[in-house]
């Protein structure tokens, strides 16, 4: 069976696969803050290749729960849309992707080839090997909860604490 968005389980892993970068040129958050400016981004179809190709090899191997790309909105709604799906709750630690950048680009860059990925929990050091190993770049940033409730930091720094319930209120009016 194929991978799907939505979230599948308590207590697994939640990655980001890929870089963030200062892009938020063209992004949906720029838009809601009038903003027109910024750096957009691009596309390396090297990059692309070498990681769609270690994300299908650990698909393959059942290393893989769920999957979503970093697109429209960045990361912060790709893991909302991923719990919503999946009815899930989650805690994220957002310090360790890019740690130079600040937490709104690291919240809501439309960078490419980047995805969030589950991996099932017993799955951690074989996902983490196997992906190093083809050369690309992940980030732990936190697990599933079997709870109501989306908790992210940034550096232990708390900067959303919401229901899911009301996340998911939010996304089907700005949807």
């Amino acid at each position: 069976t194929g991978i799907t968005v939505d979230a599948k389980e308590a207590s697994n892993l939640l990655y980001v696969v890929g870089d963030t970068k200062r892009e938020l040129g063209g992004s949906e958050y720029y838009r809601l803050r009038g903003i027109r400016a910024g750096i957009v981004p691009r596309t390396d179809p090297g990059v692309l290749k070498t990681r769609m190709a270690a994300l299908r090899e650990a698909m393959t191997a059942g290393l893989i729960a769920s999957c979503h790309d970093i697109s429209e909105g960045g990361l912060a709604v790709a893991i909302c849309e991923m719990l919503m799906g999946g009815d899930l709750g989650a805690e994220i630690e957002i310090g360790g992707v890019n740690p130079g950048l600040r937490s709104d680009y690291k919240l809501f860059s439309e960078s490419n080839t980047r995805w969030i990925v589950e991996v099932w929990r017993d799955e951690r050091e074989r996902f983490e090997m196997l992906m190093r190993n083809r050369g690309t770049e992940v980030t732990k940033i936190g697990e599933t909860k079997d709870e109501d409730m989306v908790i992210i930091r940034d550096g232990g720094k708390k900067l959303l604490e919401e229901p899911l319930a009301e996340l998911r209120a939010i996304w089907r009016c700005e949807g």
